[in-house]
């Protein structure tokens, strides 16, 4: 729908499905960098970064798709949003399996992560397209981004804080 919206020539379409194919290699490529980068420095923080860098950055790239509706500026913007999607996804995993007992862990994960995905996931974009067919803003789609994203850190804040009050309370018990 957007591609359409922008009235970029059928030529132009068919480079950038081309184009978002190795994209999605390059998506998928990052899920294990981060992954990895996560265990390292710290599977919330990265999250945390990326769900902030979404909020931020993801309407300065959608502007520079409406605004200036070329092959270069969509692919920018895809590359944008694949780093820091996976930038998110690659560790959430990581996370997930720690906010669960090993007892309950597969039945509450396996739940909360398709409820989630199947809820917000598949139905953000029929929720963009009705918001853009009927208002016309364009733009709608970085917005519900924003807001899911700003949502994501603030669920990772509550995360972080638990945890830490469990290692608090955890300290406190042994001294």
């Amino acid at each position: 729908m957007l591609l359409q919206s922008l009235n970029l020539a059928q030529s132009s379409v068919n480079t950038l499905y081309l184009y978002a194919a190795a994209f999605f290699k390059i998506y998928r490529s990052s899920f294990v960098f981060f992954g990895y980068f996560a265990d390292k420095v710290g599977y919330k923080i990265v999250m945390f970064s990326a769900a902030i860098m979404l909020a931020v950055v993801g309407y300065p790239l959608y502007m520079l798709m409406i605004n200036n509706p070329t092959v270069q500026s969509l692919l920018i913007a895809q590359i944008g949003f694949a780093i820091l999607g996976a930038g998110f996804i690659g560790p959430v995993m990581g996370v997930l399996s720690h906010l669960f007992s090993p007892r309950t862990r597969f039945t509450a994960l396996s739940f909360s992560y398709n409820l989630g995905f199947g809820l917000f996931g598949g139905t953000a974009t029929l929720l963009n397209m009705i918001f853009i067919e009927q208002t016309g803003m364009l733009i709608f789609p970085a917005i519900y981004l924003a807001i899911a994203a700003a949502s994501s850190a603030i669920a990772l804040g509550f995360v972080m804080h638990r945890e830490k009050s469990n290692k608090t309370s955890l300290v406190k018990s042994i001294g």
